[in-house]
């Protein structure tokens, strides 16, 4: 082989090697999808959570364990400052017989935050859940939030994890809340 064959084909193997290398790196460079999440609690300047409320679209089949999720996480998020309005929220995810149950709840925790004007709010995601029974009509699920507590102002927080198991009856082709326990 001569000196220049030997320098053609080193320059070839070259420019393959960085074509190459460039072909893979644009490979990795895709551009990314942003992916928004609806359910998750927003917090103003205030330190106030705001939920969207509850809502399923029609004609859409949603399990048990979606519904549990997004009542816990919204019924264990609100503010002292929101008027308890997370429970206004959860209504539709809820038997018609249960939502007086809450309406009740939304009303003395009302009464009860009047009559004390300190600062409480409560953030509540739900980290794991797990199916403890389930038929083609009722379900039982028990979930493991993580709860972010502020007492006196947004910026005294402690977080702690708690479990609730909520109890859910199918209405038609709709999962509705029907009980729900809080563990100590």
């Amino acid at each position: 082989m001569t000196k220049r064959t030997e320098v053609i084909l080193a320059v070839s193997i070259l420019v393959l090697l960085i074509l190459v290398i460039g072909f893979f790196l644009l490979q990795g460079k895709k551009t990314p999808v942003v992916q928004t999440n609806t359910n998750t609690p927003t917090v103003t300047g205030t330190g106030v959570p705001e939920v969207p409320p509850a809502s399923i679209p029609k004609n859409t089949t949603v399990s048990a364990g979606t519904v549990s999720k997004m009542f816990v996480e919204r019924l264990g998020s609100y503010s002292s400052e929101s008027d308890f309005a997370n429970i206004d929220d959860i209504l539709s995810l809820a038997t018609a017989s249960f939502q007086n149950s809450l309406k009740k709840i939304a009303n003395d925790a009302r009464a009860k935050a009047k009559a004390d004007d300190a600062y409480y709010g409560i953030s509540t995601r739900v980290i794991s859940q797990t199916v403890k029974e389930e038929t083609d009509t009722t379900a039982v699920m028990k979930l493991t939030t993580q709860r972010s507590e502020s007492i006196g102002s947004p910026g005294n927080t402690t977080v702690r994890y708690q479990d609730i198991t909520v109890n859910l009856v199918k209405e038609g082709t709709t999962w509705k809340v029907s009980g729900f326990t809080w563990a100590d």
